[in-house]
């Protein structure tokens, strides 16, 4: 084809001179037969994520498009099949022997939860304990004398510090079990520091401090019964502290 601008001779079906770049003229028709037209690629193309964009292909979280979602396998990795505590921590249904075991494995564990059964034996063995020692401190004061009142006291103190973290992290997990927040146990330190301080100046003022006494004293029975009804309540489901303990059929 010529061009009309600068007569250069070019290819037959240029739409632009090869020489001028004008625009070629166009013969009537040229653009009627749509099958002239080079055929178009009509495969998915990659979109901006780089995955295609036909729906059976995998999106962008690696999983199948379509129906299925992330939530499905995130509960599916996250979540127990029973519902309840399957390890061999706490929470559990225990015995005497498994309950002070778990007493000494959860030592320092303030966040999970235990049953009545592994509260209430753990109870059982530190009482038995405290017993224990007052059997064989008396026994060192007749035997002995007031020179063993030394070996008494710190025997009766090695106990006492061996059981205090223990005991505290034992009741918050009760708490937990029941859905009760683990500063409920910190009433009693509380209640008995101020009784303690108020029975100390009681004895340089015993006229403005007797009724206060008697009041932080009424106020400590009341929190021991409420702890007492909340230790001795039923596990709840699942909360904020993780699995219930699983049942057992007898």
């Amino acid at each position: 084809m010529k061009c009309k601008t600068c007569d250069y001779e070019n290819r037959e079906g240029c739409r632009y001179c090869e020489n001028c770049g004008a625009p070629m003229e166009v013969s009537p028709g040229y653009m009627s037969d749509i099958s002239s037209l080079p055929a178009q690629n009509t495969q998915s193309q990659p979109n901006n994520y780089g995955q295609p964009n036909n729906y059976g292909q995998p999106d962008n979280y690696g999983q199948p498009g379509g129906s299925t979602d992330n939530w499905g396998m995130f509960q599916s990795s996250t979540m127990n099949d029973s519902g309840y505590n399957e390890s061999e921590q706490s929470p559990r249904y225990v015995g005497f022997g498994e309950a002070v075991k778990l007493y000494f494995l959860n030592y320092v564990d303030f966040s999970s939860r235990s049953t009545r059964s592994e509260y209430w034996y753990a109870f059982l063995f530190v009482l038995l304990v405290g017993i224990g020692v007052r059997f064989v401190n008396r026994i060192l004061l007749q035997s002995m004398g007031t020179d063993a009142l030394i070996i008494t006291r710190v025997i009766s103190t090695v106990q006492s510090l061996a059981f205090l973290i223990p005991n505290f992290s034992i009741q918050v997990r009760r708490l937990h079990d029941i859905g009760r927040s683990g500063w409920w146990a910190l009433g009693t330190l509380f209640i008995s520091l101020g009784t303690v301080v108020l029975m100390i100046f009681t004895r340089f003022n015993r006229e403005s401090m007797g009724g206060l006494l008697c009041l932080m004293s009424m106020l400590l029975i009341i929190y021991c019964i409420v702890m007492l009804i909340f230790l001795c309540s039923p596990s709840d489901g699942r909360n904020a502290w993780g699995y219930p303990a699983k049942p057992t059929y007898r």
